[in-house]
């Protein structure tokens, strides 16, 4: 999913194997600002915008080549934060108006009310699992990061600035923040990443990404797409590895 030139969406699929993109199965509702969870056999993706003005409920299920929609979320809700696995994904915050709300997400298609956000927020990276994940940054320029158990949220350590549209990956106590937007229209290379108490500068990103999707581990981590300068789509990937810690 999501959106290029000119406001134009699209469902395209496509998966990465460590070198180079392959296509796949398209999305059922085409789509932008939609959030996912889960592997490349086993995801989920909800919520979204549909231009011009229409906020999307629609959910769907992937098991690595074909999608299939399951029972609409509770509400429509663009750019919430999504982490966990098929059977068990956590979706928080988003628009319209930066929700404090989220939802918990079990297949096929179950849905229930989740813990409430302290800080209410959208365009948020995200990591974990449902009893152990964690939400960072997001619009307006939060700081915050609020840790979940699978019932509650609680605070964490803040970023070092406020950042929005920046992708995330790992789980709650080796989680990383990179890219993403530091002002309205200013894109950062920063990457941090987290221990589960406090953020640390990590290598900066080779070229400023915003909007983009992040997904892997803290030692093992991909950032795919978004945009740069602001607002113009770009198709780059880039990879974080860490092989040495000493």
């Amino acid at each position: 999913g999501g959106s290029g030139p000119g406001a134009t969406m699209y469902n395209n699929t496509e998966e990465y194997n460590g070198s180079g993109w392959v296509t796949s199965g398209d999305l059922n509702t085409t789509r932008e600002g939609l959030h996912g969870a889960g592997t490349i056999t086993a995801g989920v993706v909800a919520g979204g915008f549909i231009e011009p003005s229409t906020y999307s409920d629609a959910a769907e299920e992937y098991d690595g080549s074909t999608w299939t929609s399951v029972t609409v979320a509770p509400y429509p809700v663009s750019n919430a934060t999504g982490f966990g696995t098929q059977a068990a994904a956590v979706f928080a915050g988003g628009d319209p108006g930066s929700k404090t709300t989220s939802l918990e997400y079990s297949s096929p298609g179950s849905w229930t009310a989740g813990g409430a956000l302290t800080t209410g927020r959208a365009q948020s990276g995200g990591a974990g699992t449902l009893v152990a994940g964690a939400i960072f940054g997001g619009t307006p320029l939060v700081v915050v990061t609020e840790e979940y158990n699978g019932t509650a949220w609680t605070a964490g350590g803040d970023l070092p600035a406020g950042v929005q549209f920046q992708g995330g990956a790992g789980i709650q106590t080796a989680a990383l923040s990179f890219g993403g937007m530091s002002a309205p229209t200013t894109i950062t290379t920063a990457t941090n990443k987290y221990d589960g108490t406090s953020w640390t500068t990590a290598p900066a990103l080779g070229t400023a990404q915003a909007r983009s999707q992040g997904s892997g581990t803290q030692t093992a981590a991909l950032m795919t797409g978004g945009d740069y300068p602001h607002t113009t789509p770009v198709n780059t990937t880039q990879e974080f590895n860490i092989s040495t810690n000493v």
